[in-house]
Parts: C-alpha cells; sequence; structure tokens
C-alpha cells in the first residue's frame, strides 16, 4: 500500500527508524478475513507476518496487541472518542506541511495511530491551509510531474522489502503514457 510505505520511509529517513527494526504485520485494516500473504520473499531482516484472520488491524491496536498501526484510513477508535488510540504525532498536520516543504511530496507520515484520540474538525480550513502549501492543483497529474516522487517510491519499495530489485520508474508505465499531461 503506496501511503504506509510512504510512513515507513517517514520514520526511517527523518527518525533513523529501520524497516528492519519493526516486527511487521498485515492483515485485514477493518474487516477480518482479508489476508494477503507477500508473495515476494521477506529480505533478510525483515519480518512481516500476518495476524489471525479472525482478527483486524485496527481491533488488534486498540486491544493493545499492536504497538502501532500505518493506514490511509483514520482507524474507528480514534474517531469514536474512545481515548484507547491516538496519532503518533499530535501535530500531524505541521509535520506533514514540514515534510512537503522539505520533499515536495504529499505524505500522511504523520497520520499513522497509536494508542489517545485526535480528530480533523474543520475541513475547509484544511483545504485552504492544503491549497496555500500545496498549490491549487495539489493532485498533480502526468508521469513527469510525479517523477520525483515515483523516483522515491520505488526506492522505498526495495529498501522496504517489496520488491526483489530495485525498479526503475520508467519501467512500470508504457512509454507512450510519460509524455502525456492531464489538465484539471
Amino acid at each position: 500500500m503506496t501511503a504506509v510505505r510512504w510512513q515507513r520511509a517517514f520514520l526511517q529517513y527523518d527518525y533513523g527508524v529501520l524497516p528492519r527494526e519493526i516486527h511487521w504485520y498485515t492483515g485485514g485494516l477493518a474487516s477480518p478475513g482479508q489476508l494477503e500473504p507477500n508473495a515476494i520473499p521477506n529480505l533478510p531482516g525483515i519480518t512481516i507476518d500476518l495476524i489471525p484472520d479472525s482478527k483486524t488491524l485496527e481491533g488488534s491496536l486498540a486491544e493493545g496487541e499492536l504497538s502501532a498501526l500505518f493506514s490511509p484510513n483514520r482507524p474507528a477508535a480514534l474517531l469514536n472518542g474512545s481515548g484507547r488510540i491516538r496519532r503518533l504525532f499530535p501535530n500531524y498536520r505541521e509535520v506533514e506541511q514540514e515534510y512537503y516543504r522539505r520533499t515536495g511530496s504529499r505524505l500522511g507520515a504523520a497520520s499513522g495511530t497509536r494508542r489517545a484520540a485526535n480528530s480533523l474538525t474543520l475541513l475547509k480550513a484544511e483545504i485552504e491551509t492544503t491549497t496555500a502549501l500545496m498549490g491549487p492543483n495539489y493532485w498533480k497529474q502526468g508521469f513527469a510531474e510525479n517523477q520525483t516522487i515515483l523516483d522515491m517510491m520505488c526506492r522505498y519499495h526495495y529498501e522496504q522489502g517489496l520488491s526483489e530489485r530495485p525498479l526503475n520508474v520508467e519501467e512500470l508505465f508504457a512509454r507512450e503514457t510519460h509524455e502525456i499531461t492531464l489538465e484539471y
């Protein structure tokens, strides 16, 4: 999952937490039984295990069975006010804005959660802040416009043991798409 790859890379490059220093788990986020075994053998030092098919990642986090959760979505226990989990970075907006200023990559890096709650309440203000930081076209379209981010994604994919070799971003897309620029 792309969002989680960025979040792991954020911990690695900004905080020195290497993927091999964490025991990783995968499984159904909010629904049990959604298990997808990794078809690529784990690289030496990388441990990725499946949670039991009767459990969910969100539930395991809320019950204290996992220390942290990387997810593109906010877990129910973060939104329901139970206080059972909290954001890893309480100032996640500032952390994500600083990351974008430094790297040019939108990330969701600091949205990772762990066991106290926090929520986004002012959506309009968030959109205005995002537009002020990233410009009105913050979902850039086209190969050239995203080349740097795609190169980073390929590097992280290999470093995190998700591919057997470093991937070249040009090989992921048909050659004729390299010149296309979409305007919205």
